[in-house]
C-alpha cells in the first residue's frame, strides 16, 4: 500500500505506507539492475513491496510497476523508475530529497524528485497483486 498526501508547494506526492515521500531519480528506465545498491541505500531507502507484480488504480496519473532487486526483494517503480524514500526526511510530509543531485557509475549524476500525482488521486492506494 501506497499513500498520497497534500504538501504545501509541491500539490499531491505519493508517499509510503508511513507518509514517507517517495522518490524517483533521472537514472534509466526499466532497469534490470538498480543504480542504487551498496552505501547509496543508507541514503536512498529502496520501497520494497511484497508482489512480483501489481495492479495500481489509474487515477494516480502515474504507472505503477514492480522491478526485482538482488536477493529476491521487489521495488516499486513509478514509470519505470525505481522508488525510494531519503534518509534526511524526518517525518511525513518532508521533501528534502527533491533536487538532491548525486553521482553515478561512469561519472554520471543523477537529479531525484518527489513523486508528483494527480490532485484527484486517493489519499491510500491499495495494490491488488496480478
Amino acid at each position: 500500500m501506497v499513500l498520497t498526501r497534500e504538501v504545501k508547494g509541491f500539490s499531491r506526492l505519493l508517499t509510503d505506507h508511513r507518509g514517507m515521500t517517495i522518490y524517483t531519480n533521472s537514472g534509466p528506465v526499466n532497469s534490470k539492475v538498480p543504480g542504487c545498491t551498496g552505501s547509496c541505500t543508507s541514503v536512498w531507502h529502496p520501497v520494497i513491496v511484497d508482489a512480483r507484480e501489481l495492479t495500481g488504480p489509474g487515477s494516480l496519473g502515474v504507472r505503477l510497476t514492480v522491478l526485482e532487486r538482488p536477493g529476491g526483494l521487489h521495488q516499486l517503480a513509478v514509470n519505470g523508475h525505481r522508488a525510494y524514500t531519503f534518509v534526511a526526511d524526518s517525518g511525513p510530509g518532508q521533501v528534502g530529497g527533491d533536487s538532491f543531485i548525486t553521482g553515478g557509475a561512469q561519472n554520471r549524476t543523477y537529479t531525484w524528485r518527489a513523486v508528483r500525482v494527480a490532485d484527484a488521486a486517493p489519499t491510500e492506494v491499495v495494490f491488488t497483486p496480478r
